[in-house]
């Protein structure tokens, strides 16, 4: 189970392989593979790694300590501080005055907890992996929710702060957890986020896109799934901006002729820039011994993603950090393509955007999110729509499939950074929306050359096969 932890108050170590470490309050067992470090003072626990786009050559260690001094001045200062950092982790926080834990801003270094109805108190990377050391009980509503059609599916994905076990949730986006009350709090969307012309918003982006590579790659080698998409897209931009060459790759699914879009253009695009493309080709089958790895290591399973994901441990080159274009979505109006905001909200508009079964149990799950997310609505000016993508689709979906690859390699999502999604979300709707306007300035920001070849162009009979997976979304980012 690899880049895994867990949060408890006993420090009996979960899993022979794993390690632990004794926090001012707690004991955090955790894979070898995943970093954990604590600042000078041992306040702060850190878990995965942060960025600041601001202080490019900043290590763990310097940011760690920066704050643990803010956290002297009180929990609205730490949070702050948290708040303008990317990367891909967990943070835990012990004082005297509060104790709290709390994650990047897309929730993509997932944090699931026990509330205040289950004893032992505890917080993991997975639900499924505390079950497996501690004695879970399903929820029978949520058993239920499994058997509806949408959970049938392989992209299902759980409405709310919901999992399969009672008194088990998961930490959305945006919130951090109060540790002695196990309750949720909303924070960092208190303010108007403004409206930014285009080439302000397309300028600023990606400065922050182009910092946060630059960041990364002063800390390790990059690799680049590329797609003829419009994220990963611009992800190849802020590495141009950048300076940084990643290994570039794209994954070949069954059916994909090198005529493929993904894999045609790809070509040219690193052609024009020379830079080798590395051409990974997915098995239709997993072999048994791994997918016995596998199912130990992630919940939900699927043998598609089963079969990426050991060709990618044959194939990816594992001193790398791979870069991600997900999340971006948040910021191209995903469940209104249109640009028109002002659809109508309730728990069954958002059932039929996600393609729930509208049951009541997940109406009252997306009932229970706005009322919670109200206030931040009309604080901040985010359209409905956004905030919903930002900590239900990304937070619970896009979470759960980054998941899926910790056991081949971890990843960095240069769009889980609060700053920039705010200012991307702070450009007029109809630029964010299609034809993505505002994307096609930010890719022009970062190298215009990249423009040159067309986005999701669909030519070739291969492009219009069935739609893959979340798992292979996931891995290509491309959406579209």
């Amino acid at each position: 189970m690899k880049r895994q932890f867990l949060l408890t108050s006993t420090p009996n170590l979960p899993f022979p392989e794993w390690r632990t470490v004794r926090t001012q309050g707690a004991f955090l067992h955790h894979a070898p593979e995943l970093p954990v470090l604590r600042s000078a003072d041992g306040s702060v626990t850190i878990i995965g790694f942060v960025i600041d786009p601001n202080e490019t050559t900043a290590s763990n260690q310097q940011l760690i300590d920066r704050i643990a001094t803010s956290a002297r001045t009180g929990l609205d200062a730490a949070l702050t501080t948290c708040a303008n950092f990317g990367g891909r982790w967990a943070i835990l926080i012990e004082k005297a005055e509060f104790e709290v834990m709390l994650h990047d801003a897309c929730g993509l270094r997932q944090v699931f907890y026990s509330d205040s109805t289950l004893e032992p108190a505890f917080c993991a990377s997975q639900a499924s992996t505390a079950a497996k050391v501690l004695a879970l009980a399903d929820d029978v509503e949520s058993v239920n929710f499994l058997n509806t059609k949408f959970a049938r599916s392989r992209e299902y994905w759980w409405p709310g702060d919901t999992t399969r076990y009672r008194g088990v949730r998961c930490l959305l986006p945006n919130h951090y957890l109060n540790l002695r009350t196990r309750t949720p709090t909303r924070y960092g969307l208190s303010q108007p986020i403004g409206r930014s012309s285009l080439r302000v918003a397309a300028e600023d982006g990606m400065r922050d896109l182009a910092n946060l590579v630059r960041a990364v790659a002063a800390r390790s080698p990059l690799a680049l799934p590329l797609t003829a998409g419009w994220d990963s897209r611009a992800i190849l931009a802020a590495c141009c901006r950048a300076k940084v060459r990643p290994h570039a790759y794209t994954l070949r699914f069954a059916g994909y002729g090198d005529s493929h879009q993904d894999i045609a253009i790809s070509r040219k695009l690193l052609s024009r820039l020379g830079l080798p493309h590395q051409i990974m080709d997915c098995g239709a089958t997993p072999s048994d011994a791994f997918r016995a790895r596998y199912r130990q290591a992630v919940d939900p399973t699927d043998d598609e993603a089963c079969a990426i994901a050991e060709g990618l441990a044959r194939l990816y080159p594992q001193e790398c950090i791979s870069l991600s274009g997900h999340c971006s979505e948040i910021a191209r109006c995903f469940y209104y393509r249109n640009g028109e905001t002002h659809m109508r909200m309730d728990p069954e508009t958002m059932a039929n955007i996600t393609g729930m079964d509208a049951t009541p149990w997940v109406l009252r799950q997306f009932g229970q999110w706005m009322a919670g997310a109200r206030d931040t609505i009309a604080a901040t000016g985010i359209c409905w729509l956004d905030l919903f993508y930002w900590e239900q689709r990304a937070g619970r979906w896009a979470a759960n499939g980054q998941a899926q690859w910790d056991i081949v390699h971890d990843r960095f999502t240069p769009f889980s950074y609060r700053p920039l999604l705010l200012k991307l979300l702070s450009a007029d709707a109809v630029c964010r929306a299609k034809p993505y306007t505002l994307y096609r300035e930010l890719i022009r920001a970062g190298a215009s050359e990249l423009l040159k070849e067309p986005v999701n162009p669909q030519t070739t009979p291969a492009s219009r096969g069935p739609l893959k997976t979340m798992f292979a979304r996931v891995l290509q980012t491309e959406f579209s």
